[in-house]
């Protein structure tokens, strides 16, 4: 048996690893803020700590090793008790100053939970992560998002509620309207609408089939067949996954066909986003329109909420979350979205008086970060799409002035 007492050069080699885990994180988060998840691999982790890639082959088998530690050691934690604490102040204390504190990280993070944010959008694609961000989750804020033998439907649809306004929040993180808004009228609404639940309700299925097609029109039949199989490659394989041989094969053409329009599989994904988010907008915006009329508001949202949650629906959520993965670190990507979110908005605001456009303006960032936390509450809580949201959505809605 070999001897496993603590000599002088094992203390030291151990202070060294030690040493090395904190530099080979640190590095692989400043990777991920620097550049994006996809950007990261064993040799520029080591570079950025200033080491050999020794380190990293000794530690990691491949690139989702190096997420999963830093949503176990860091990302993971954060998230969780930050949203710990937004829960206790919502739920648990119906304090308003101090939800809107808590809702405070989300909006302006620090690095944690913005390393937070990489890892959620790219977890569709790594099942690896995915596992581990569903299975290790010490959060106690999704245990709050399940029903149990101590938790009501009710109470769990308030949980989950919050939790997709807070994740939705941080996948803004970058958008210029995150450094001015102010979730406070929102957050007086929604704790007023927690303290008065409205009924578990009885809600219709729906067809929705632009949640499950992806389709990008075009006048030239080839560029549609190349958009569009553009869009479902990426939903079905992730941004690095779907190379432009197999996009070109899928939209039955040769890669020259493809790269004579595109310089890029950038500009592909650009082009295609462009086309297939004008018209999931104006999709979305008609069916919640035509719900509305046979429900009301309430209902029409809480239905909402469950056809976009459904597990069928996880391509279409994934491939929202590329979309923004990218935009957070090309620019050309992110001011065609922040263009298409800011054009359709301005389209449907009920209230045009400048008077009241900067809490219009709060308004609707709110309600384009409930959209983006539903995409990733796919990710944290896969039955989410079974809770009774139209306990929150109702009262939230229908409430009277």
């Amino acid at each position: 048996m070999s001897d496993l007492r603590a000599t002088p050069e094992r203390r030291a080699r151990s202070r060294r690893a030690a040493a090395n885990d904190v530099r080979l994180r640190s590095a692989a988060t400043a990777c991920v803020l620097q550049r994006g998840w996809d950007s990261v691999s064993f040799l520029g982790v080591a570079q950025e700590a200033g080491l050999t890639t020794r380190p990293m082959y000794d530690r990691f088998r491949d690139i989702s090793d190096i997420g999963v530690d830093l949503w176990r050691t860091e990302a993971g934690p954060q998230l969780g008790q930050a949203l710990d604490a937004l829960l206790t102040a919502a739920l648990d204390r119906a304090d308003l100053a101090q939800t809107v504190l808590a809702f405070e990280p989300f909006i302006r993070p620090g690095d944690g939970l913005s390393v937070a944010a990489e890892l959620l959008a790219a977890a569709p694609y790594d099942d690896q992560l995915a596992a581990t961000i569903r299975d290790s989750a010490p959060m106690a804020a999704v245990t709050r998002c399940q029903v149990a033998a101590d938790r009501t439907p009710t109470q769990a649809a308030q949980a989950a509620y919050l939790v997709i306004c807070a994740v939705g929040l941080l996948m803004l993180r970058t958008r210029p309207r995150a450094a001015t808004v102010d979730v406070t009228a929102d957050v007086a609404e929604l704790l007023q609408a927690f303290q008065n639940p409205g009924p578990i309700a009885e809600l219709p299925e729906v067809q929705a089939p632009h949640m499950r097609a992806f389709v990008a029109d075009d006048p030239d039949p080839k560029v549609s067949a190349i958009l569009t199989a553009t869009l479902t490659a990426i939903a079905q394989r992730g941004y690095t996954g779907a190379t432009t041989d197999f996009i070109a094969d899928a939209a039955g053409v040769s890669q020259g066909a493809v790269f004579s329009r595109y310089g890029s599989k950038l500009q592909l994904f650009i082009a295609a986003t462009a086309r297939q988010q004008a018209t999931a907008f104006r999709a979305n915006y008609r069916l919640t329109q035509q719900l509305v009329a046979q429900l009301g508001p309430g209902r029409a949202e809480a239905t909402m909420f469950r056809e976009w949650l459904r597990p069928e629906h996880q391509p279409g959520r994934a491939l929202v979350l590329e979309q923004l993965r990218l935009s957070w670190h090309d620019e050309i990507m992110s001011a065609m979205v922040e263009d298409l979110e800011s054009s359709f908005m301005a389209e449907i605001s009920p209230l045009q008086s400048t008077s009241h456009q900067h809490r219009v303006d709060d308004h609707l960032f709110w309600s384009l970060a409930l959209g983006q936390g539903c995409n990733v509450m796919g990710v944290l809580v896969p039955n989410a799409w079974e809770l009774p949201m139209s306990v929150v959505t109702i009262p939230l809605m229908e409430r009277t002035p």
